[in-house]
């Protein structure tokens, strides 16, 4: 599951009133299976969307998410992962993860709409998470497009948070603001480039692959509706069913290609 369709997932379950935490791995050091900008869904049934990491990393982080969602406290806790008593699956990486958890995510629903709506639109941006704020509660969290982010005051008086977002890179700093102590996790999101694929035969099905595995954002174009759907095009962000000789505006840019598949 992709971090845009976690998002999704979590605008979902927040509106059908569904009670879930909302999890991140925000610092990771060492050998881990998952490294900074991991997230996982935790419903209270049982239920879990996303991953942390699997193994004894995930079961832990999911009974303490549990308890979590039943006293509604929020949670932000380090795990190293050597040879602790019990953890014996085969998952002691000797790494080191710090985890937030976020009991009550429905308080950050409108800025999770602004993530999706950014990805769909193709403008990059940044989500800050705070675990430590002098006005701000735990995991708290506000997106900010990147137009926004000159404005913000946290990453304007915490460099190392401004290089994260300048980098694209997910984590969270420490520092001090305004005299106070904080500690803020940086989620940037910066939108891919767009490779546009007309056909959807075999060719057209290994490129959009490959496309994919190289961070583009796919979209494929075919006129046979059994070949330009998702369960044909897994890699695909989109697909498009209509005449692919035809002109198809796609995100402000006009495709007119009739490269065979």
């Amino acid at each position: 599951m992709s971090d845009i369709e976690i998002f999704r997932k979590a605008i979902e379950l927040g509106e059908s009133e569904r009670a879930f935490a909302f999890a991140s791995v925000i610092r990771a050091f060492g050998s881990t299976p998952q490294k900074a900008g991991a997230n996982a869904i935790f419903a209270a049934d049982g239920r879990m969307w996303g991953t942390l990491g699997g193994g004894c990393l995930e079961a832990e982080c999911r009974r303490r998410a549990l308890e979590s969602i039943d006293d509604g406290v929020g949670l932000v806790f380090d795990l190293t992962l050597d040879d602790i008593k019990g953890w014996d699956d085969g998952l002691i990486c000797g790494g080191r993860v710090r985890v937030i958890v976020d009991p009550r995510p429905n308080k950050n629903i409108a800025d999770f709409k602004q993530i999706v709506n950014a990805h769909k639109e193709g403008v990059s941006g940044a989500l800050l998470t705070f675990v430590q704020h002098p006005t701000k509660a735990l995991g708290e969290s506000k997106f900010y497009h990147m137009t926004e982010l000159a404005e913000c005051v946290e990453l304007n008086q915490l460099p190392a948070l401004e290089k994260l977002v300048e980098q694209g890179n997910s984590g969270s700093v420490s520092g001090t603001l305004d005299g106070a102590d904080v500690e803020i996790y940086v989620e940037p999101f910066l939108s891919k480039p767009k490779l546009v694929i007309a056909g959807a035969g075999h060719i057209g099905k290994a490129t959009a692959h490959l496309g994919a595995l190289m961070g583009f954002e796919v979209i494929v174009i075919d006129d046979r509706p059994s070949l330009a759907c998702q369960e044909n095009l897994p890699d695909a962000a989109q697909t498009i069913c209509g005449d692919i000789s035809s002109e198809i505006v796609i995100g402000g840019a006009t495709v007119d290609s009739t490269i065979p598949n």
